[in-house]
């Protein structure tokens, strides 16, 4: 375990505010790399790359696949595989009025997922393999050679860190939404599947409305049923399902490209959470059309109603060690309750 004396230094500078530093979690980051093909011994040389991704530091080049947006693949499920904002995106997983079970709903769900993790992963493994792609838009006469001499293997292969010259090339599979699509799958399962107290074809017409003239209803949703981040197991069993789905099947069309191309999955989002809400029309968990969504792996605001702790707890049944990329959570308290030598004991705790 960590020393106190860093304990308490690193709780005294998150009680100044900005989130910094960010905690990482070595056990779980490096079960991760080492199940994802890296050996050991490079696994316990990763680092936070920027923001909270990690690397294998003075090893890797690292690039990020955006986009596997968990609310717009359930508003597929739900429409045929056809997006509010881009049209037709998806396979056609049939009307929902024949899903007659909740794991009808899921079904089809996952289907939508290996769709477009397919079809993401296999377009960037494909154009590296060709030598077709280009890294992060920096352009075919781009190189760095700075980077490059300090980087492992760049100078032995004689190529450029921008040209596959770094031991590892990493990509990153970031899931987004993840609290909005639990807590949507949740209120679905429990109103209209368990409770039978509202037709799925009622939440749909509700979301058409955006939820206009339907306020009980989203009132009902955002109050009454179980929500990720409260330690609430009928909650978190819907998010480890679906997150099963995604760490395996990002692990099976990662396989392809491996040793060359290596993608790992994690589930995050960065600051673009308003424009991954935009891309999405009201949704089941109450959100009205093109909010923004939750912040990485973190509480949708107002669902945490079970203090920090149990907020914890539902993160960690995550399989947190299948996700080296990162799954990070953002936890939100009152400065008040960390005042003074006491709170500095108590967020140590913590």
């Amino acid at each position: 375990s960590s020393p106190r004396p860093l304990l308490e230094r690193v709780a005294e500078s998150l009680k100044a505010g900005g989130g910094f530093p960010f905690l990482d979690n070595d056990d779980a980051i490096v079960a991760g790399y080492v199940q994802a093909g890296i050996p050991v011994e490079d696994a316990r040389e990763y680092a936070n790359s920027n923001c909270w991704e990690t690397l294998i530091a003075g090893r890797s080049d690292q690039e990020l696949v955006r986009g596997i947006n968990w609310l717009l693949l359930l508003e597929l499920a739900l429409n045929r595989g056809v997006s509010a904002m881009y049209g037709k995106m998806g396979p056609d997983t049939g009307e929902s009025a024949r899903f007659d079970t909740f794991g009808d709903l899921m079904r089809a769900w996952e289907v939508q997922l290996d769709a477009l993790l397919q079809a993401g992963i296999d377009y960037i493994g494909q154009e590296i393999e060709q030598g077709t792609l280009e890294h992060s838009g920096h352009g075919a006469f781009h190189y760095n050679p700075l980077l490059s001499a300090l980087m492992r293997d760049c100078i032995e292969k004689e190529r450029d860190v921008l040209k596959g010259g770094a031991r590892y090339a990493i990509w990153t599979v970031m899931a987004e939404a993840f609290g909005n699509a639990v807590d949507a799958m949740a209120a679905l399962k429990t109103l209209v599947y368990d409770e039978r107290t509202v037709s799925l074809d009622e939440v749909q017409r509700a979301m058409a409305a955006n939820w206009e003239g339907h306020e009980r209803l989203r009132q009902t949703i955002l109050n009454r049923v179980p929500r990720y981040a409260n330690d609430d197991d009928d909650a978190d069993e819907i998010g480890r399902h679906m997150l099963r789905a995604f760490v395996d099947r990002t692990r099976a069309y990662a396989h392809r490209w491996a040793p060359r191309t290596i993608f790992v999955p994690s589930v995050g989002t960065f600051s673009w959470y308003q424009s991954i809400g935009y891309e999405v029309a009201a949704s089941p968990d109450g959100r009205r059309a093109r909010e923004a969504v939750t912040s990485n792996m973190s509480p949708v605001n107002g669902a945490d109603r079970s203090g920090l702790p149990a907020a914890i707890r539902s993160a960690v049944k995550m399989y947190g060690n299948e996700l080296p990329g990162g799954a990070p959570v953002d936890l939100r308290a009152s400065k008040s309750a960390f005042r003074g030598q006491a709170g500095t004991d108590r967020l140590v705790a913590l």
